[in-house]
């Protein structure tokens, strides 16, 4: 049966169970939102009483706007600073509390070779329990100012688990969950079985490699890398992802890899601190999950049960894979592209515990700070002295932080002038002769950093613009989405009679769409900054009600958009508006040289001299 008939079917039954009071039916989703509209819709008109739906979205979805005043949204129950507090609350308070709790009473499990297996697990647990808090306060909200009876929970983000077990224990009322699954075929699970089982086999050989090719180097001169930031043979790279691929390329690129396990090991160790984790009652945290007076461990009771008998288990086994395949062979310094995930953070703190320097090249622009505002390798390389300062603010030590331009600019716009722009027009299926707008689309991700952000984030600028640019003449509209989005998911934004002047990719040659276009919108992207550098002039829309990550509109060399309304005027001015224009190119200059140092082709040198500095220094010094 589809799932949409279920969903039916399983709403009826809930609602004929409980036939007194009002009914509150919780729909928490990102793709399938048009899917769950129809059968909501027939069962809500089938029963004449009091049904509310509460759409966990910043506003309602347009599949949702025939429900009328039964569509509640979160905006009406939080505020801006509500959202505030949950955010220190994950990130910050949390993190203390437990970890002191963990560091005095329970070392034995929480701690190995001296390594905290707390922290290399933090961020992670700092997203799952985002998500969770947040809903668990609008829940409270909800429930305690509306007194509903019953309710009936939809989620196909899994973040809702546990929920209505929650709601019947808190507030004393029936509760039921429904998940949607999206649809995976038998051949699917057997591709990634056997891909899994070609990884491990590879990380078998891999092992072997090292122990007798790569112990006939000269391992003292080489450098312990993410495969991402080098592609030299001779140095020794470490896997921190799954695939079959790039384990193979490792392998003939270097003749050996490193690589981290990222699923718990299959056989269980014997010895005293198995029975330790065994005998483990992970309730004795429960008083660190508290948010003002709401306990809400029966949300996150399961995560830690198994953060303490299969996420330790996992680290603890890479930081012996880490020792037996690298500790041993000289390494003189490991760089990294992020010192946040879980595998590199394994690598960093492992390497500390043997005295190998850690650098960390900065990734991408900085943004978001939660969870991300604290240096733990030994020293990072940023872009320019705004990411130094940024870094300072958070009371990193000054000797961490080096500022050495990005290696990705060096070469990164020599060849725009060369870019046909009436070719790439053809090749995305728009008309020629019209000014060309590229939307840089935020992502699906990063609604999991903050608590201000709805997972709407991406449609409701997307959709914005489609509706910005149907008003204003001769305009082309290209929406760039995400390397993590889903096209399909989008593709319902763009209606038939706009497709003549819209295009939609996800793969595309994104320094050539910028060389081409007359406009670049953005949310936070690191885009923009290449928009800069690239002389284009940029517009910031950001609807969350929260202030802007990146002072693009702050430094003048954008036009900022913080309400729907405001959209075409806004695009407008960036458009056609030649003094603010020429505001805009005049702060360039100023704010490349902040934000990305100097672009003279020489960045990629500056770390590379970075790099032998730290191999020959003692990390000690």
């Amino acid at each position: 049966m589809p799932d949409s008939a279920l969903l039916e079917n399983r709403l009826e039954r809930f609602l004929g169970s409980n036939p007194t009071g009002k009914t509150l039916v919780v729909v928490n989703s990102c793709w399938n939102i048009a899917e769950m509209a129809a059968p909501l819709r027939r069962v809500v008109d089938r029963h004449k009483r009091g049904v509310a739906i509460l759409c966990i979205k910043s506003r309602v979805p347009e599949q949702f706007e025939a429900f009328g005043e039964n569509v509640i949204l979160p905006k009406s129950y939080l505020t801006g600073d509500d959202h505030e507090r949950v955010d220190r609350h994950v990130f910050d308070y949390v993190s203390k509390t437990w970890d002191e709790l963990i560091k005095k009473e329970y070392p034995l499990i929480f701690m190995y070779h001296g390594i905290e297996l707390a922290r290399i697990a933090e961020y992670d647990l700092q997203l799952f329990l985002l998500a969770r808090v947040k809903a668990a306060l609008i829940m409270d909200r909800v429930m305690r100012r509306e007194g509903y009876r019953a309710v009936f929970i939809i989620d196909s983000n899994r973040e809702l688990d546990d929920f209505s077990r929650f709601i019947e224990k808190r507030y004393g009322v029936a509760s039921e969950m429904f998940r949607f699954e999206k649809n995976r075929t038998h051949a699917g699970a057997i591709k990634e079985r056997l891909a899994r089982c070609a990884s491990k086999a590879l990380d078998i050989l891999a092992s072997f490699s090292i122990v007798r090719i790569w112990k006939h180097k000269i391992i003292d001169a080489k450098l312990f890398l993410n495969t991402s930031i080098c592609q030299d043979k001779d140095c020794l790279p470490v896997i921190c992802e799954e695939g079959v691929f790039i384990r193979l390329k490792s392998l003939a690129r270097a003749g050996g890899y490193v690589g981290l396990l990222t699923r718990p090991p299959a056989k269980k160790p014997a010895g005293l601190l198995t029975e330790r984790v065994e005998d483990f009652n992970v309730d004795r945290l429960a008083g660190c999950f508290v948010f003002e007076g709401m306990p809400y461990w029966e949300l996150v009771r399961d995560e830690m049960h198994t953060l303490v008998t299969k996420d330790f288990k996992r680290i603890r086994r890479n930081i012996d894979i880490f020792y037996n395949s690298c500790g041993r062979q000289g390494m003189r310094s490991i760089v990294l592209r992020n010192d946040l995930k879980e595998l590199e953070k394994t690598v960093i703190l492992a390497s500390r515990a043997k005295n190998i320097p850690t650098l960390v090249v900065q990734h991408g622009i900085l943004a978001e700070h939660n969870g991300h505002s604290v240096i733990h390798a030994d020293t990072i390389a940023v872009w320019g002295e705004y990411g130094a300062v940024w870094y300072k603010r958070f009371g990193n030590e000054n000797r961490k932080i080096l500022v050495t331009g990005n290696p990705a600019f060096d070469i990164m716009f020599k060849a725009q002038a060369g870019h046909d722009k009436d070719k790439l027009l053809r090749f995305l299926g728009l008309a020629g002769k019209r000014s060309l707008v590229t939307v840089i689309s935020p992502g699906q991700s990063m609604f999991r950093q903050t608590a201000f952000v709805y997972d709407d984030v991406a449609e409701n600028i997307i959709r914005g613009m489609v509706k910005a640019v149907a008003t204003v003449r001769d305009v082309n509209l290209v929406i760039k989405l995400h390397p993590n989005e889903d096209p399909a998911v989008f593709s319902g934004f763009i209606d038939t009679k706009d497709r003549g002047f819209v295009s939609m990719v996800d793969k595309t040659d994104l320094r050539a769409l910028i060389s081409v276009s007359d406009l670049v919108v953005t949310m936070d992207s690191t885009v923009g900054l290449e928009a800069v550098m690239a002389g284009k002039p940029l517009m910031v829309i950001n609807l969350t009600g929260r202030k802007d990550l990146i002072p693009y509109v702050e430094r003048g060399v954008a036009t900022g958009v913080y309400a729907d309304g405001d959209i075409e005027p806004s695009l407008r001015t960036a458009l056609y508006d030649e003094t603010a224009r020429k505001r805009m190119a005049a702060a360039r200059d100023k704010f490349i040289g902040d934000l990305a140092y100097s672009i003279d082709g020489k960045a990629a040198e500056r770390i590379s001299r970075l790099i032998i500095r730290l191999s020959a220094e003692d990390i000690k010094s």
